[in-house]
């Protein structure tokens, strides 16, 4: 069995993940394919295509995933103070959320600091970039607690970053996410204790995901005001939607209407223009026939004064 999962958690599918997203990163791949063809010379294709969906983290999700695992992380205060921030914010509690500020800085820092120096440890150093995200996905882990369990499966395989009170996306962040968190010093602190593994804020923790055991009546009116109005903005959202479909309606007929009109008289332009040049054509022939007629004219007027000179000399 895989070192960090404990009994109650082993499976075949458990202990691949569990092997894979513990291994340096440059060996993910060629492991999970060894694995992916174990499964299939073994008979067990489900397996196999299971395993074949895992992917491989990047280097910030590995580094996490690495840091999940170290036994002197120290991830129970970590969590804890996620639990307290969740509570007093939810509690609008200012002067806890100020109090608490000071120790989730430092608290982000520090544990951002040992993922790298963990993975520098195994010879893949990350960069100084690098060290941001980690922090943002430590801190998207304290703002939301189904952040902090996609955090603590181990299994995190893309960065996390979370907005304001926002729930943090986590789509396609965390492989096998059916399976249950790896074993860590909380689970172990839980097991001895003989405790249900509940957070502060009254949510046990299942698989990946964080359910309510109990949920006060404040914050279920709080949902239903968020719900109506996210109702009433989809509402406006459509309605607004409709009348822009119906203008754009409208003005894709009056275009039709305006384009052939503007066919029509592009043809009858075009017509027209085909006259005028016969025209031109003609009015040029008349002109060179006016000029040799006037020539003409000149010429025989010429000739009528010469011969009544003519005329009267002889009489």
């Amino acid at each position: 069995m895989a070192a960090g999962v404990t009994a109650a958690h082993s499976s075949p599918l458990a202990d691949a993940a569990e092997e894979l997203y513990a291994l340096p990163l440059a060996e993910f791949t060629a492991a999970r394919n060894d694995r992916d063809k174990r499964a299939r010379a073994e008979g067990d294709p489900e397996l196999a295509r299971q395993i074949r969906l895992m992917t491989k983290p990047s280097a910030v999700a590995w580094a996490v995933n690495l840091l999940v695992r170290d036994p002197d992380a120290e991830l129970d205060q970590f969590l804890s103070l996620g639990e307290s921030l969740r509570a007093a914010r939810d509690n609008l509690d200012r002067d806890s959320i100020r109090d608490l500020a000071a120790q989730r800085r430092t608290l982000v820092s520090t544990l951002a600091r040992r993922a790298l120096g963990i993975a520098d440890r195994i010879g893949h150093p990350l960069s100084a970039a690098a060290t941001r995200e980690i922090e943002q996905t430590l801190e998207s882990a304290l703002a939301d607690s189904a952040a902090a369990a996609a955090v603590t499966s181990g299994r995190l395989v893309r960065a996390l970053s979370s907005v304001g009170f926002d729930p943090v996306d986590l789509s396609d962040a965390v492989a096998a996410p059916d399976l249950p968190p790896v074993a860590g010093r909380w689970e172990a602190r839980h097991s001895r204790s003989g405790d249900h593994p509940e957070s502060r804020d009254g949510t046990a923790r299942v698989g990946t995901a964080l359910t309510p055991a109990k949920t006060p009546k404040r914050e279920v009116e709080k949902a239903r005001r968020e719900l109506e109005d996210a109702e009433g903005r989809a509402e406006d959202a459509a309605a607004e939607l409709d009348a822009l479909s119906r203008r754009i309606d409208v003005l894709a007929r009056k275009r039709e209407t305006l384009t052939a009109e503007l066919d029509a008289l592009k043809s009858t332009a075009s017509g027209l223009e085909a006259e005028l040049r016969v025209l031109d054509r003609e009015a040029s022939g008349l002109g060179r026939q006016r000029s040799e007629s006037s020539r003409a004219a000149a010429q025989a007027k010429r000739a009528v004064a010469r011969a009544a000179d003519r005329l009267d000399e002889l009489t």
